[in-house]
């Protein structure tokens, strides 16, 4: 606007000067380029304003994708807490089991994994207890009505794992305690499970 001022008045003193009679028409022009200074530093503010909200505009982008993604990882860290929680849970559950709510549990995973019936079963601590011989019995009647032998056996307990037993065939070693079934079932489940709890609008 400066610039546009000094232009007006060397324009004004330039007509004056020339002559009386030219007044009128050095006014005019005079005015015809002020406007066209005015309409061009509001050009230059227009751009300049543009340019500044640009920026602030990719900032808030930016700024924004730092909390989406931030957001996302509140929401798995929660997913994952919450799954763990669950998991914790239900071996907590399991380890309570006892008399026939135990018995029915342990024989459904023993008859699911046993292969041959000459198996040996290595208990938990914590349940070697349970694994009486009137039960191991149950078991081998079970295993022959399978068409199994009925050979199965009661080995040393083991440390290591809170629940369950471990299978040893010989040949193969399966892990059919507690906590190795709840892992492979909430592996399992996870995507479901998750879905069910967690889904959320514009976040899943």
């Amino acid at each position: 606007m400066a610039e546009a001022g000094r232009i007006v008045e060397r324009i004004l003193d330039e007509a004056k000067a020339a002559a009386q009679e030219i007044e009128a028409e050095a006014n005019q022009k005079a005015q015809e380029i002020l406007k066209k200074a005015e309409k061009d530093g509001q050009t230059q503010a227009n751009a300049i304003l543009k340019k500044g909200l640009d920026t602030a505009n990719e900032q808030k982008k930016r700024t924004n994708a730092l909390s989406d993604m931030e957001k996302r990882k509140a929401v798995l860290r929660t997913k994952s807490d919450c799954l763990k929680e669950l998991y914790a849970k239900a071996l907590l559950d399991l380890v309570k089991y006892k008399g026939a709510k135990w018995e029915t549990l342990i024989e459904k995973i023993a008859l699911n994994s046993i292969e041959t019936g000459d198996e040996t079963i290595l208990p938990s601590s914590s349940d070697a207890d349970k694994f009486t011989a009137e039960f191991i019995d149950k078991l081998n009647a079970k295993l022959v009505a399978e068409g199994k032998k009925g050979n199965l056996k009661l080995g040393e307990k083991q440390d290591g794992f809170t629940g369950g037993f471990v299978l040893d065939g010989g040949s193969f070693m399966r892990n059919c305690s507690f906590e190795a079934i709840l892992s492979k079932l909430v592996e399992q489940i996870e995507p479901e499970l998750a879905n069910i709890l967690f889904t959320t609008e514009g976040i899943d």
